[in-house]
């Protein structure tokens, strides 16, 4: 039903973020025990440090890409609940977001499967 996905698609684009920062955690942190690239506590504190870490270390030439994602996970996780209207754009531009997660969150998988 329509007004169900409305009524969610705020939560599912929240899951979809988290699933994205753990994946980024994952890689930096197989990373990290391999001995590829130096990997502080601090880098892995919050998602903003780990997608900082990702631009200096040149893991992904579009940092702001990250961002925006990392933007759009903190929106969902500690911003206001968006009005009916707000989260009918939401669910319009959901393909676009839920692609935009997923390309990173299977390049990140990819990635750290071929350090493995």
């Amino acid at each position: 039903c329509i007004r169900d996905s409305i009524d969610t698609i705020d939560l599912a684009l929240f899951q979809l973020g988290k699933i994205f920062e753990f994946s980024l955690k994952q890689y930096m942190l197989k990373v990290q025990e391999k001995g590829l690239i130096p990997v502080s506590e601090h880098d892995l504190k919050r998602l903003f440090n780990m997608v900082q870490w990702a631009g200096e270390k040149g893991l992904f030439t579009d940092e702001t890409a990250l961002h925006y994602l990392r933007l759009e996970r903190n929106d969902r996780g500690h911003g206001i609940p968006p009005e009916i209207d707000e989260r009918q754009a939401l669910l319009n531009n959901a393909p676009t977001l839920v692609s935009f997660y997923l390309d990173y969150i299977v390049l990140l998988e990819q990635r750290k499967y071929k350090i493995t």
